[in-house]
C-alpha cells in the first residue's frame, strides 16, 4: 500500500500551479513559433510575436503569463492501492494547495473564485474552491493533471444535444464565428463526443490536458476516424480566416483535441472548448517518495532557449536575467510600435534633409537681396544710401569702404552725419530683406 502524505500533495499541488502561471508549455511555444513564421498577416504576426515576447518575460521574472489567473481544475486518477494519510478530505487536502499556491507572496496570483454565484458572488479571496474530478484506477501511483482555465475561453464553450445523423464538422464551423477573438486564439480547441451531456464537457476538458501534436499527426497520416476528424476540423477552422487574437491570419487554432464515450443510440451530445494562448496545465505523479515534479527550472530554461532562438537574441542572456530584467521590459516595444517608430524616424530624417535644401535656397536668395541693396546704396546720393543691415556690412560680413567714415563724435556710428542711418530705419530695411 502506498501511501500518500496530506504534506506531499499539497505542495505538489501548489508548485505545479505557481509553475504553470508563468511557464507556458513547450509544445505550446514550439507550435506557435512555427505558426509565427508561417503566418502573413502583419497584424497577426504582431500578435504572435508579442505573445512569445510575453511568455519569455513571463519564464524570467516568474510573473503571470495573464492578469486571468484561471480557475483551478484537476484530473486525478487515484491508483487503488494508494491511501491518503490526511484526516480531511480529497477535495480539501487539494484546495490546501490551491491556496498555498495563489497566496504565495513571491508571485501572487489573482483571486477569482467567487461563492454564492447566483446572488451575492462574493470573492472567495484565495481562488479556492477548485474543480476536481477523480477517477479510481488499478495501480499504486497517485498521477495528477493541474489547469488554470481563464474565464475568457471558458466563457466560449459550446454543447449541442444532436441528432445522430448531424455534422459535428458543420456544427464546429458554425460556432467558431460566434465566439469571437473573446478566447484570445491562437490556441486549441477540446471536443467531446458521447455519453451524457456532462460527461461530454467533462471529455472536452480533459481532453486539453495533451501535448499539441498536430503537425506529428498530419505528417505520419491518421490511423483512425477520431484522427482524420482531428486534422477536418483543424483545417477548415485555420480556413475560415480569423487568425491570432482575431486579426485575420492562418492560425486560429494550434490543435484540435476529441475524446468520445459510447452514447444512447437516440443521442449524440457534443461539447467544444477552448483553450486561449495561456494555456496552462501540468502534470505530476505522487509514489510515496515525496512531492511530484512537473518540469520547474528546467522547462523554463527550456523556453527561454526557445524564445531566444525564435527571436534571434543571444542564448547566453538568459543566464543574466536578474540582471537584465528590468533595462529588458523597459526597453521592450510591440513589433508594430517597432515599426512606427522606425516610419517616424525615416519621415524626421526626410523633413530635416527638405528643411536643409529650403535653408540653403532662402539662404541664396536672402544673400542676393542682400547684394543687390548693397549695389543700389553704393549707386545713389551719399546721403540717400541704403546698406546691407543695422552693422553696415556687405554679404561677407565686411564694411564698405564709403562707410567706414567716423560719424560725428560720441555717434559712435559708422557713416558720416548725413548718411548715418536711424536704428528705426535699420529695422525697417531688415524686415524688407
Amino acid at each position: 500500500m502506498t501511501v500518500i502524505t496530506e504534506a506531499d500533495l499539497i505542495e505538489s499541488v501548489a508548485d505545479a500551479l505557481q509553475f504553470i502561471s508563468y511557464y507556458h508549455p513547450m509544445d505550446y511555444i514550439r507550435a506557435l513559433g512555427v505558426a509565427y513564421e508561417a503566418e502573413q498577416s502583419p497584424a497577426a504576426k504582431d500578435a504572435i510575436a508579442q505573445i512569445l515576447t510575453n511568455s519569455r518575460m513571463c519564464a524570467e521574472g516568474h510573473r503571470p503569463i495573464c492578469q486571468d489567473t484561471g480557475i483551478v481544475t484537476i484530473f486525478v486518477k487515484w491508483g487503488q492501492d494508494c491511501r491518503l494519510e490526511s484526516t480531511r478530505s480529497l477535495q480539501e487536502v487539494v484546495d490546501e494547495g490551491v491556496r498555498k499556491a495563489y497566496l504565495n507572496p513571491e508571485n501572487k496570483l489573482r483571486a477569482s473564485i467567487l461563492a454564492d454565484p447566483a446572488f451575492t458572488r462574493r470573492n472567495t479571496k484565495d481562488n479556492t474552491p477548485s474543480v476536481m474530478h477523480v477517477e479510481m484506477v488499478p495501480g499504486n501511483t497517485v498521477s495528477i493533471d493541474v489547469a488554470a482555465k481563464g474565464g475568457g475561453s471558458e466563457n466560449k464553450s459550446k454543447f449541442k444535444m444532436m441528432n445522430p445523423s448531424d455534422s459535428i464538422v458543420d456544427w464546429v464551423l458554425e460556432m467558431i464565428p460566434q465566439m469571437g477573438a473573446g478566447w484570445c486564439p491562437p490556441g486549441m480547441l477540446g471536443i467531446g463526443i458521447g455519453g451524457t451531456a456532462e460527461k461530454s464537457m467533462i471529455l472536452a476538458k480533459q481532453s486539453l490536458m495533451g501535448s499539441i501534436d498536430m503537425a506529428q499527426l498530419k505528417a505520419r497520416g491518421p490511423k483512425n476516424d477520431i484522427e482524420a476528424l482531428r486534422i477536418e476540423i483543424y483545417d477548415k477552422v485555420n480556413a475560415l480566416g480569423i487568425g491570432a487574437q482575431g486579426l485575420g491570419g492562418l492560425s486560429t487554432i494550434l490543435d484540435v483535441k476529441i475524446f468520445d464515450w459510447p452514447t444512447h443510440a437516440a443521442s449524440k451530445p457534443v461539447a467544444m472548448i477552448p483553450n486561449c494562448a495561456a494555456t496552462r496545465h501540468a502534470h505530476f505523479v505522487l509514489d510515496g517518495s515525496g512531492p511530484g515534479v512537473s518540469g520547474g527550472a528546467e522547462a523554463g530554461g527550456m523556453a527561454r532557449r526557445q524564445l531566444d532562438a525564435r527571436q534571434g537574441r543571444d542564448p547566453g542572456r538568459s543566464r543574466h536575467a536578474d540582471a537584465g530584467r528590468r533595462a529588458d521590459v523597459e526597453a521592450w516595444r510591440p513589433p508594430a510600435a517597432q515599426r512606427q517608430d522606425a516610419d517616424r524616424a525615416r519621415r524626421g530624417a526626410q523633413a530635416d534633409q527638405g528643411h536643409a535644401r529650403c535653408g540653403r535656397a532662402a539662404a541664396g536668395r536672402f544673400q542676393g537681396s542682400r547684394d543687390l541693396l548693397c549695389r543700389a546704396g553704393r549707386s545713389g546720393r551719399r546721403g540717400s544710401r541704403r546698406t546691407c543691415g543695422p552693422h553696415h556690412g556687405n554679404a561677407d560680413g565686411q564694411v564698405h569702404a564709403d562707410d567706414a567714415r567716423p560719424g560725428p563724435a560720441g555717434d559712435g556710428r559708422q557713416g558720416g552725419a548725413r548718411g548715418a542711418m536711424r536704428p528705426r530705419q535699420s529695422r525697417r530695411l531688415s524686415l524688407h530683406t
